[in-house]
């Protein structure tokens, strides 16, 4: 051996690699927050879209039950005629199309 140090003493390069290892680690949580704020911001795009998509539901509560109480046997209207089965289906069908167009619009 030659006897040279390079001037660091082992504690000295000890706290060295400490702080290098700090910086890293302070990189790296910084990037998982990074992460965690866009995956919070996609998550709470998505519940928009499920709040606006239950408020159209709920919108047409009304066009489904009255197809659904079709079912349940025949309905007698005020002036006390039965409604057709062709009415009840053309009511569903419309509530789909009122469905379909909501969802499609808030897509866009």
């Amino acid at each position: 051996m030659s006897g040279k140090t390079n001037g660091l003493t082992a504690l000295e390069m000890r706290k060295q690699l400490l702080i290098v290892e700090s910086e890293l680690n302070r990189a790296h949580l910084d990037q998982d927050l990074q992460t965690v704020m866009v995956r919070i911001h996609h998550l709470a795009g998505q519940f928009g879209a499920l709040g606006s998509l239950a408020s159209t539901v709920g919108s047409l509560g009304p066009s489904v039950a009255e197809f659904l109480s079709g079912f349940s046997g025949p309905d007698k209207k005020e002036d006390g005629k039965e409604t057709s089965w062709f009415s009840r289906l053309f009511t569903g069908v419309r509530a789909g199309v009122d469905l379909w167009t909501a969802i499609r619009s808030d897509r866009r």
